[in-house]
């Protein structure tokens, strides 16, 4: 990839060290998704950010998805979407519909 600058970095003067100086930001996006482990139906959501407010649209695109009565379990990590303020709030509203598993969180300090 080419740079859009010759000018290369000048060691000390940056504090920044992630990025090389060709580095170019073009957008990430969110893929908010869940695979039904029983007809391997895969239900997705993409958007540009992952936020309380994504996370719920998916919920809601899983409450609609599957017939009323069934419980909807998910497997998700402890990201703070899934465990905001909004959210509970959103799952006090449709009590008894969703359950989550939370993954372990690792531990970095051990082996």
């Amino acid at each position: 990839m080419a740079s859009k600058s010759t000018s290369r970095p000048v060691p000390g003067r940056h504090a920044s060290w992630g990025r090389d100086h060709e580095y170019e930001r073009r957008g990430t996006l969110s893929l908010l998704a869940g695979i039904d482990l029983l007809s391997g139906e895969v239900l997705g959501l993409v958007r540009e950010r992952h936020r309380s407010a994504e996370f719920i649209e998916f919920l809601q695109l899983a409450d609609q998805h599957y017939p009323a009565g069934l419980r909807i379990r998910m497997v998700m990590d402890n990201h703070s979407a899934h465990i905001s303020r909004e959210t509970r709030a959103y799952l006090a509203g449709t009590p008894n519909r969703f359950e989550f598993i939370f993954t372990r969180r690792t531990d970095r300090g051990s082996t």
